[in-house]
């Protein structure tokens, strides 16, 4: 898969060439707003070209920590923000913190939420929306999903933006946002990634679920590292645990989408 011998050009160590302490932050916009663009323009910019899409990356220092930001708003397809590079890029280059963008909370956005928390294991929701206080109780919201709520008055209030990234990250470091299914679907992960972490060590339950969902051998041995059917334990295991179900990854996605409608009207204000 094109896609993913492309990312594996870019290294870590290639992004924090100039200072091995910098924190990687990822911008994922799930909306119009290019106040996130214009921020990144001011900063001192790079760019890497993944495929078709070009990603841009920039610097800034705040409380002389220095930040590179990995501007994600524009890998689109048909104006939809394309998830499976998103996920490459967050597994790939292992951001510290993936902010999340959006303009308002509505199932669609809850619902893709939840799908980029299973892989980013410290996130931070900014919603661009002055009004949201009246329309949703994001106390509640940020406590169901244990991540907190950046909500500027302005939405080129970068200043606040960046003071929130640096509180988050120095009181809350490493925050885990797992979503958990149904004990069924939790049983088969649970299992895949107990095997997984006796070969691997970067965000096997992810993994675990890639593997349950997708059979696409190149794409699961360039996330893995080696050749998937090298070992035929692992395969045998997933295919047993993959039989259980008529189809597991329109089980997820019902899940996940269940999970936002219940969050959805659960935190309305009425």
């Amino acid at each position: 898969m094109k896609l993913n011998k492309s990312l594996t050009k870019i290294k870590k160590n290639d992004i924090y060439k100039d200072n091995p302490s910098d924190i990687i932050v990822s911008f994922i916009n799930l909306c119009d707003n290019k106040i996130f663009n214009k921020m990144i323009n001011k900063l001192n910019t790079f760019n890497m070209h993944i495929e078709k899409y070009k990603i841009k990356f920039g610097k800034y220092c705040y409380n002389d920590n220095d930040f590179i930001v990995i501007n994600l708003e524009d890998i689109k397809k048909n104006n939809i923000l394309d998830k499976n590079i998103i996920e490459d890029l967050i597994y790939f280059l292992e951001p510290t913190l993936n902010v999340i963008i959006v303009d308002n909370l509505s199932i669609k956005n809850i619902n893709m939420i939840l799908e980029l928390l299973e892989i980013s294991n410290n996130s931070l929701i900014c919603i661009l929306d002055k009004s949201i206080n009246s329309k949703i109780d994001i106390d509640k919201f940020s406590d169901k999903l244990n991540i907190p709520i950046i909500n500027p008055y302005n939405a080129s209030d970068i200043g606040l933006i960046k003071n929130k990234i640096y509180i988050h990250l120095t009181d809350n470091k490493n925050v885990t946002n797992k979503i958990l299914y149904n004990d069924e679907i939790e049983s088969a992960i649970n299992t895949v990634d107990n095997y997984l972490k006796r070969i691997i060590s970067n965000n096997t339950r992810w993994l675990s679920i890639k593997l349950l969902t997708n059979s696409n051998d190149d794409l699961l041995s360039n996330y893995i590292g080696f050749n998937i059917n090298c070992d035929k334990d692992l395969v045998n295991l997933v295919n047993k645990e993959k039989a259980n179900f008529n189809n597991i990854k329109k089980d997820i996605n019902k899940e996940l989408l269940l999970k936002a409608i219940n969050i959805y009207f659960s935190i309305r204000i009425k």
